[in-house]
């Protein structure tokens, strides 16, 4: 968020995020993706375990982190 725009030839990507879109039958299956963790020594975490904001995705992430014993100072 400059407060000016860059200088021209200086922009190397535009990206536009925007946030994942729920269904019904992905918000009731959300409550099933801790289960995914573990198995195989894989563990996933993302924004998708939550609302899609990046709150969501750290909180996955220390919930991941809690579940190797890890610790989140």
């Amino acid at each position: 968020n400059p407060d000016r725009m860059p200088a021209d030839g200086t922009v190397l990507d535009e990206v536009d995020f925007t946030h994942p879109v729920y269904t019904d039958e992905s918000v009731q299956t959300q409550s099933l993706l801790p289960e995914l963790n573990g198995p195989n020594r894989t563990s996933f975490c993302g924004a998708y375990f939550g609302y899609g904001f990046h709150e969501d995705g750290l909180r996955a992430a220390v919930a991941v982190s809690d579940g190797l014993n890890g610790s989140v100072l």
